[in-house]
């Protein structure tokens, strides 16, 4: 992009075109000065050429400036709006694939998995007693499969979100899990809601809280768990807390690179480490 200035010469034209001209105004003066006065005459010749140079690109740079700066202004507006709907693209496509497979997961594997614990019980009834033990044992471990099946097909579909929001889906979440774990205190303090967090934030802190409720009840082996929602300035805070082992080998799993890649997508940052030296904390902070 050229700037031009109010009389359609190009900004670099002009720069050029006014500091050759003060350049040969003071080789002139300075080739045309006395016998023995080169020395005074130069200090004076370069003083008032630099004082003529400022003021002329300063001139010029003035009036290029604002077209410019506007400019700017578009392309990254621009910009952040593409970014924006990248994101949103990024995100639908991800709750789509999910949705996708949960339907399939529905469909497919969990009516497989209950037609095959009707003909299991079918084949309990008539079996020897050696064989029916065997038989009830293989349908505890379809059954658990069924019930893990359906809950992976819950967490894929987050309807949740757009029916209550994010506060009250958040607090569902957390009633869930304190109902899966039993034997886990869990505490939250959820604020809002907030204003200015977009549709694809809210759904990152979602799936975020899913996923570190999930890696702390399979993982973990905590014995307290914490959910905090919060705004500090203008930023939002999810934090999940355990008193649990730590990482261990899930430090790197797909579990934390997905959530890392979740917040990126929106701007946010995710820290996840040892908290004060006992268990795991994981903090996403998002702008609001």
């Amino acid at each position: 992009m050229t700037v031009r200035s109010s009389d359609k010469v190009p900004l670099h034209v002009r720069l050029v075109l006014a500091n050759g001209l003060i350049l040969a105004f003071a080789v002139l003066a300075m080739s045309m000065a006395p016998e023995g006065q080169h020395g005074p005459v130069a200090l004076v010749v370069l003083v008032v050429g630099l004082f003529l140079v400022v003021a002329v690109n300063t001139r010029d740079l003035r009036r290029a400036l604002p077209p410019l700066l506007a400019a700017i202004g578009t392309l990254r507006a621009r910009w952040e709006g593409e970014r924006r709907a990248q994101t949103a693209r990024t995100l639908a496509t991800r709750e789509y694939d999910g949705q996708r497979l949960a339907s399939q997961l529905h469909d497919n594997v969990g009516d497989n998995l209950s037609a095959a614990l009707v003909g299991l019980k079918k084949a309990i009834d008539h079996a020897p007693p050696e064989l029916a033990d065997e038989l009830r044992s293989v349908r505890r471990h379809a059954q658990r499969s069924l019930v893990e099946v359906r809950n992976i097909g819950r967490r894929l579909l987050p309807e949740i979100l757009e029916e209550q929001g994010l506060h009250d889906a958040l607090s569902t979440l957390v009633t869930r899990f304190a109902a899966q774990n039993p034997g886990v205190v869990v505490q939250r303090h959820l604020e809002g809601p907030f204003r200015g967090l977009s549709d694809e934030a809210q759904l990152v802190i979602y799936r975020v809280a899913e996923e570190a409720l999930t890696n702390a009840g399979k993982h973990a082996m905590a014995g307290r768990v914490g959910l905090t929602l919060e705004k500090k300035g203008d930023h939002v805070l999810l934090r999940v807390t355990d008193d649990g082992v730590g990482l261990g080998p899930h430090q790197a799993g797909t579990g934390i690179l997905s959530m890392r890649e979740r917040a990126t997508l929106v701007g946010g940052r995710l820290a996840v480490g040892p908290r004060d030296g006992v268990g795991t904390e994981v903090l996403l902070e998002i702008p609001a």
